[in-house]
Order: structure tokens, then C-alpha cells, then sequence
């Protein structure tokens, strides 16, 4: 018999009772506990990154030059060169021309002014002359035209060293539109060359040179225009007069050269 069996039954049911219901408490207690939910820990939040691809490597003039077989005796360095990969290809394949005799490609990007002057040329032989295996080499640069456009000076080295080198300016610009766009062909307008170009530029910039000389040219013929008029209108009276003056023809013509008078195509020297 246990103890709690020898204990009066009035003693006993108490014990027993309060036994009961210190055990009803804690089974409370633990289904309490047991049926509350437990705070879950917030998933922490990935950074997330916007995604920048890698810059696109803009291609070399020696890149440009091997994908479209531009002829190694055309040279223009990194900093003379435009800024447009477009308006690079559209030079390279230009001179590629010149040097390889293409005339059919040549005229094909000329401004129309310019194409029966050229035609005139192959057909004369002058073009066989001044191109293709009789160059040893042509150097571009690019710089600003008078008109606000862009133009490319080359000077051309001819493999007979006892001929001189000859220079050539170029206005550049989109056909028809005058916008250089992606869509579009690149033209090319020549630059009036005055005779001996090539001694008389100097300095880094020789556009900007070559522009200076064009306008001290056109400033010297608008100087002789004037001389000019004086003399037809003394002509004009010394013929109601009855007589000339020696040395004057009756139209007043002193046998003066327009500036810019070199050859255009493929430039005076």
C-alpha cells in the first residue's frame, strides 16, 4: 500500500485533487505553447543589379582596312581620322579606288559636277597617268570644310621619286541630302586645287591652310575683275575715240588664270 493510500480519505481526496489539477494546468501550459505559431525569420532580400553589357570596341582603321581589303598604300592615322566608323569606311574605299585605278567606283561617289570631268580624264588617259601602280601611296586627314561640313586633304606620293607629290581636298556629305546617315551614300565634291599646292601648304593644319590660300586667291581675282572692268570701259572709249591702247585686246583679257586654276582631278600639284 503506498502512502498516499495510509492518509485519510478526506486528506487524500484533497491531494488528490490538487495533483489533478496541478497536471490539467501544465497540460494547458504545454498545448499553449504547443498551438501558438512561431514567428518565422523575414527572408532576407537579394541586391539585385541592373545588367550593363560590356562596351561595344569600337574598330581600328586596321580592322576597317582588313575586313573590306583596302589596299595597304592608303593611310590615314587614328587622330586625323573622322569619328564615324561610316565616314572612315566611306574614305578608305574612296582612295582604295584611286590607287587600284577603279575609276568606275570613283565616279560612282562623285558629285555630279564632277563626273563628266573624270570621264574626260579616262578617256584622255590621264587617269592611267596619275593612278593606280604610279602611286606609291596617299596619306588622308580630315578636317573642317568652309561650308561648316567636314572634307579630307590627301597628298599622294607617286613611285617615280622624281615626280612630285600631288594634294587633293575633298568636301564630303551624304548624296542628294547633304546629312550623313546610315542609309545613305557618302559623295564627294572636289576642292578647286590651285597649281603647286603641295609647296605652298605648311604648319599642322594644312585644311585650314589650304582655305587661307583659296581666299587670298579669290580676293587677288576679284582684285584683277576690277582692273579688268577699268579696262574695257577705257577700251570702250579709246573705240569711240578712233583708236587702242598697245597690248590690250578689244575684249580687255590679259590672259589671267581663274583661282583654283590647277587641276581638279586627281589634284595639281
Amino acid at each position: 500500500m503506498t502512502h498516499l493510500m495510509q492518509l485519510p480519505f478526506s486528506l487524500r481526496a484533497r491531494l488528490s485533487t490538487g495533483l489533478l489539477m496541478s497536471l490539467l494546468i501544465l497540460c494547458a501550459g504545454v498545448l499553449v505553447t504547443g498551438c501558438g505559431e512561431e514567428k518565422k525569420p523575414e527572408p532576407v532580400k537579394k541586391e539585385t543589379r541592373a545588367y550593363t553589357p560590356p562596351p561595344v570596341q569600337a574598330r581600328t582603321i586596321a580592322d576597317l582596312m582588313t575586313e573590306y581589303g583596302i589596299d595597304d598604300r592608303v593611310y590615314m592615322s587614328e587622330d586625323k581620322a573622322p569619328s564615324s566608323e561610316k565616314e572612315k569606311i566611306a574614305l578608305l574605299k574612296f582612295f582604295d579606288a584611286w590607287v587600284r585605278g577603279n575609276h568606275e567606283y570613283v565616279i560612282e561617289v562623285l558629285g555630279t559636277a564632277d563626273q563628266p570631268q573624270l570621264m574626260a580624264m579616262v578617256q584622255e588617259g590621264q587617269w592611267a597617268a596619275s593612278t593606280g601602280d604610279v602611286i606609291d601611296n596617299v596619306e588622308l586627314q580630315t578636317g573642317p570644310a568652309k561650308d561648316g561640313g567636314t572634307c579630307v586633304l590627301a597628298i599622294f606620293e607617286h613611285i617615280d621619286v622624281m615626280r612630285d607629290p600631288e594634294a587633293q581636298l575633298w568636301s564630303y556629305r551624304a548624296k542628294n541630302i547633304g546629312n550623313i546617315s546610315d542609309d545613305e551614300t557618302i559623295g564627294f565634291w572636289a576642292i578647286a586645287t590651285p597649281p603647286g599646292m603641295v609647296d605652298r601648304l605648311s604648319g599642322d593644319d594644312r585644311i585650314a591652310e589650304w582655305w587661307k590660300i583659296l581666299d587670298e586667291e579669290n580676293a587677288m581675282w576679284a582684285m584683277d575683275d576690277s582692273d579688268q572692268l577699268a579696262d574695257l570701259s577705257e577700251d570702250e572709249e579709246d573705240e569711240k575715240a578712233g583708236g587702242k591702247k598697245p597690248g590690250k585686246s578689244s575684249s580687255g583679257s590679259s590672259g589671267r588664270r581663274q583661282p583654283g586654276g590647277g587641276r581638279r582631278v586627281p589634284g595639281g600639284r
